[in-house]
């Protein structure tokens, strides 16, 4: 019998669809990555990327920050070990555990905590622990980048598509973020809502730890490129011997939300 919770098991089997949507470049996780890495301080040394996954944000991380560590955290010790396959990097460390159980990492150690598509996942009692930990392990003018479903997304999942939902989904607002800024010492430098699949489906912000205030400094634009679609599909037959096809044209949003729902009804 495993001895995984099943929030723990579901994310498990999840797995191979999480493989599809780093192949496919599933628009949703591919905006995410490319606001985190338009944010992530310039020179940042450490980065913490909670839930990331079979790895695919992480690498990215490394891959546009070449001097950076970059730790990836997941709760499902499946995607943990078939990122360590994937993304053999040594700048890349990997660690199963349940943020909302973890001890606090070092003081002040991270330039930027990143939570794609996670924060909604982590249960509303855990949120003053869990700001307790990021306000510990962040360094003063460190970030947070989170990227959520809006709270428009959530009901409309709710009402017209409850097999979309994952065993914790709970609503993110203004009003629940300016909280997380104020238990870190920090505030939020931007919150935008953006259009991924509906309009105004998913929100993207920047919460500062003690941010900054002084002369202007100089922005320098980033190039943002991500792997290419071929690329990743030879990672994953190379590195984990599967060969998950390219599709002739992007998936719609209610054909990729089908695809979810027979693997669930499917099982492992």
């Amino acid at each position: 019998m495993s001895s995984l919770t099943p929030i723990a098991q579901f994310y498990d089997e999840s797995t191979h669809k999480r493989l599809r949507d780093y192949v496919h470049g599933n628009p949703r996780a591919v905006a995410a990555i490319q606001f985190a890495l338009r944010h992530i301080p310039t020179g940042a040394s450490h980065i913490l990327d909670i839930g990331c996954g079979v790895g695919w944000s992480a690498w990215e991380i490394v891959r546009h920050q070449p001097a950076a560590t970059v730790v990836g955290v997941d709760l499902s010790p499946r995607q943990m070990h078939t990122a360590q396959q994937l993304f053999p990097h040594p700048q890349l460390s990997w660690i199963v555990t349940d943020m909302t159980q973890q001890e606090a990492f070092q003081p002040n150690r991270f330039d930027a905590i990143v939570l794609l598509d996670v924060y909604e996942h982590l249960p509303v009692a855990s949120r003053p622990t869990l700001h307790q930990i990021f306000g510990h392990t962040l360094k003063d003018q460190g970030v947070i980048i989170l990227t959520c479903p809006s709270v428009f997304h959530q009901h409309y999942l709710r009402t017209e598509l409850p097999d979309g939902l994952q065993p914790v989904d709970e609503d993110v607002q203004l009003a629940d973020l300016l909280q997380l800024a104020h238990d870190i010492e920090g505030e939020i430098l931007s919150f935008a809502y953006q259009t991924i699949w509906r309009t105004n489906d998913y929100t993207h912000t920047i919460i500062q730890k003690r941010p900054p205030f002084g002369p202007k400094s100089a922005q320098h634009p980033r190039s943002i490129q991500l792997e290419p679609l071929p690329v990743r599909r030879q990672r994953v037959k190379s590195q984990l011997g599967l060969d998950i096809a390219l599709p002739s044209n992007p998936p719609s949003p209610a054909h990729r939300l089908l695809q979810r729902v027979r693997q669930r009804l499917r099982g492992p």
